[in-house]
């Protein structure tokens, strides 16, 4: 009973430091002297019988406790204390396991990983096809050296996330044809009708324009996500690609009075890209900060570049980033804060951050935002300056 107790405690610090919801009980624990309490043995039970599989580590990297979902994502026989007390690599040979572990164990942050997990047979006289899983796990860092990993299989998640961007793929096709027939009947009907009819006429021509501009950044988002990145990049000169998606803002920059200064560290510098892929990240990037940008201000383009990475900067004299924004920016359909815009008519979809995120995801680079020291935003958008490697496994620290 003592170890279960034992057990518990530490499961409740370890799930305390990723979630923070059992640090009132845990106060409570500590003021009764140690007497046992119904919620230990019920916390285990909820534990073993968790949808996503369990798993924790003592500092010696011994299994403390292993639920039966962790047991079925691992193909491993038997449940709960049946394996137990086993020194990890023992008792699972995954290297992926104990790495996460070691670094959450070491940074004190948590850690994620992706892997495909392959299980044979331990015994080679008898064995067994090999089976596969797309596994990905958390391992969360607690107190004393203890990890607690929660693992799950990424291959239903796939599965339910494939079924949903094919859906909104297919409806976005289906409205593409009535959006375009409603367009040409509102122009047609606009040549004749009376000025209150007019004003109207033109309300509709706006919003069936928003739609269709809304159909096309779906589709856009569902090629992106399908297409993958050709292996013969062409070699792109990212400031002059700046400069020619300006071009295509420019009437809405010079009616605000809004400049653009491009500054590089390497104006020739080139990257391995898909030219028209890239150059809508950019075009994306530059209309959000005119979208936020004051009137009679300056957009700021900084490229600096190493030997590994090419960073872009877009920065605006905006009122920067809520603390929202910073989280969901680059969601689909999220909107800013409404009264950051400075021209009403300039709202978007919600989706042009979103599809800079995933060419960026396509090129091997990544894109974040973040808020000036100085006030206004910044979009930092960074590519590899070296052809993208997509390696089976990732470990992500922070995450």
């Amino acid at each position: 009973m003592a170890s279960g107790i034992a057990l518990a405690e530490a499961v409740a610090l370890l799930l305390g430091v990723g979630m923070g919801l059992l640090a009132p009980w845990l106060v409570q624990r500590q003021r009764s002297s140690r007497r046992h309490l119904p919620l230990d043995d019920q916390m285990l039970q909820w534990l073993r019988q968790a949808p996503v599989g369990v798993l924790v580590l003592d500092r010696r990297q011994t299994i403390r406790l292993v639920n039966g979902k962790a047991c079925s994502l691992l193909h491993l026989q038997g449940e709960g204390t049946a394996r137990e007390q086993r020194p990890l690599l023992d008792a699972i040979r995954c290297h992926q396991l104990e790495e996460v572990s070691h670094r959450a164990r070491r940074t004190g942050q948590r850690q994620r990983i992706k892997w495909v997990f392959t299980s044979t047979s331990s015994n080679p006289h008898h064995l067994e096809p090999v089976t596969t899983e797309q596994l990905e796990a958390v391992a969360l860092p607690g107190q004393q050296g203890w990890v607690g990993i929660f693992l799950l299989n990424r291959h239903a998640l796939l599965a339910q996330r494939e079924q949903q961007e094919r859906w909104v793929s297919d409806v976005a096709h289906e409205l593409k044809t009535p959006l375009t027939a409603l367009r040409l009947v509102s122009e047609s009907l606009a040549e004749n009708c009376n000025p209150r009819q007019a004003r109207l006429m033109e309300r509709l021509q706006k919003e069936i324009v928003r739609l269709q501009s809304l159909v096309e950044n779906l589709l856009e988002l569902s090629r992106l996500e399908n297409t993958p990145l050709q292996h013969h990049t062409t070699p792109v000169t990212v400031e002059d690609h700046v400069k020619t998606a300006w071009q295509f803002l420019l009437p809405l920059a010079e009616l605000r009075h809004v400049g653009l200064t491009v500054t590089s560290t390497s104006p020739a510098a080139t990257i391995p890209a898909d030219p028209s892929r890239l150059q809508r990240a950019l075009l994306n990037l530059l209309d959000n900060a005119l979208r936020y940008s004051p009137n009679h201000s300056t957009i700021q383009v900084k490229i600096v570049e190493d030997q590994t990475w090419l960073k872009l900067d877009v920065e605006d004299q905006g009122s920067g980033f809520s603390e929202r924004d910073l989280q969901h920016a680059f969601e689909r359909f999220y909107r800013g804060d409404a009264s950051r815009a400075r021209v009403s008519s300039l709202s978007g979809s919600g989706l042009g951050l979103a599809i800079v995120q995933q060419i960026a995801t396509t090129h091997g680079g990544h894109v974040r935002a973040l808020n000036r020291p100085e006030g206004g935003a910044s979009v930092r958008l960074t590519l590899p300056m070296n052809p993208p490697v997509s390696p089976e496994t990732r470990l992500t620290a922070g995450l």
